[in-house]
């Protein structure tokens, strides 16, 4: 039996260390390059394999080093002159964002509601000032009537679906709401926070309903439509002279839609704000955040009034006018940013003005609490505790 000896009690053997130094002699090349060809350094790869280049290729390859030579002291004198990046700042930015989106739904429902109360509080002008000096009939009509939501938010958040299948309407307080049908309760979205994590989803179909996935949302609360008065029946009571009365309640009813149309045009300004923040730091493409989701209310408001019979269509054509003065509101805030940034602090304090407007603050602040506390458990969720006792 042949055994093969080592060298110098390493672990290589002397046959591989003879194989090499063989075949490095083997690739040498057995003649110099040429001597009207340009020289280059005898550690070079190209010339241990004589490989010829021209006077041409050589100063393009000579080019294109002190290119990139100058192009890499640029970059060193950019970075030597540039300001430490302040981490916080882009956290900030991020819980911006997220506050932003959770502030989506909440300013849209306060907008909806405002255009239907700005319309409804005109019918009621226009009827009070045909009315006769009847004291009786003004005290009927002087009587001013809103619209408002009652908010009730759910423990743990569902699945319903939408689709003209499952979604029924039923007429409540002598308008047509809209019923869902309730798939999935303690509804958990997916580790990139889509619905389709939820378990009720098979293949991109409900399982319960059957459904496509897109005819779902998830929701964390329900709403009511719901009519108050504002004005005192008793105090109505107590006037006796018709003129007095009729003008004193159409001053009432014009102080009524002024404010109104101002936390309209404030809350339409926060949201060219909004929206101008979201493009302006590169989150999304350049798109309207709050365009978007207008569009998808139309589409879903337009779809109603095909499914159900006798719908009217005033609903669609305030968010069709609102989407317009939107689109107006842009047009102008935009081209006047272009030169300014806009600053966290400044969308802290519209936020916060938001939630003091004295006609619909409380709504966008109850609905925007629900999204945050949603959110939080959502991320509690996905976050694994470590017992002490695993380390012991």
């Amino acid at each position: 039996m042949r055994t093969e000896g080592y060298h110098g009690g390493t672990s290589r053997k002397v046959s591989d260390q003879k194989f090499e130094q063989r075949g490095k002699k083997e690739l040498r090349p057995q003649r110099p390059p040429p001597s009207d060809s340009p020289q280059l350094p005898q550690n070079s790869h190209a010339w241990s394999f004589d490989i010829q280049f021209d006077t041409r290729e050589i100063k393009t390859f000579g080019d294109s080093w002190k290119h990139s030579s100058i192009e890499v002291q640029r970059l060193l004198d950019h970075a030597a002159r540039a300001r430490p990046h302040n981490t916080s700042d882009t956290l900030s930015i991020n819980e911006t964002r997220t506050w932003i989106y959770q502030l989506i739904d909440p300013i849209l429902k306060a907008c909806t509601m405002i255009q239907r109360n700005l319309q409804q509080l005109d019918w009621q002008k226009e009827e009070l000032m045909q009315a006769e000096n009847n004291v009786e009939e003004l005290r009927r009509l002087a009587t001013i009537r809103v619209t408002s939501i009652e908010i009730l938010a759910l423990s743990i958040p569902e699945t319903v679906c939408r689709s003209q299948k499952c979604a029924k309407y039923e007429r409540i307080g002598g308008k047509e709401t809209l019923i869902y049908r309730v798939c999935h309760k303690d509804c958990k979205p997916g580790d990139n926070g889509k619905l389709d994590g939820c378990a009720v989803f098979r293949g991109g179909f409900c399982i319960k309903c059957s459904c496509h996935l897109d005819d779902h949302e998830r929701i964390s609360y329900e709403q009511r439509i719901t009519t108050k008065s504002l004005e005192n029946p008793q105090k109505l009571a107590s006037e006796a002279n018709a003129a007095k009365m009729k003008k004193n309640s159409i001053r009432k009813f014009e102080r009524l839609i002024n404010g109104y149309q101002k936390e309209s045009n404030y809350i339409l300004f926060a949201m060219a704000t909004f929206s101008a923040f979201i493009a302006e730091n590169g989150i999304t493409q350049k798109t309207n955040l709050f365009e978007q989701h207008l569009q998808k209310l139309i589409v879903a408001e337009e779809k109603k009034m095909k499914s159900v019979a006798g719908v009217e269509a005033d609903e669609f054509h305030r968010l069709r006018d609102l989407k317009v003065t939107y689109g107006d509101i842009c047009k102008q805030f935009f081209p006047q940013r272009d030169s300014a940034k806009i600053s966290l602090d400044e969308l802290q304090e519209i936020r916060q003005k938001l939630f003091s407007l004295p006609l619909n603050g409380a709504i966008i602040a109850e609905i925007f609490d629900i999204h945050v506390k949603t959110d939080h458990q959502d991320y509690e969720a996905t976050v694994t505790r470590c017992e002490k006792s695993m380390f012991q």
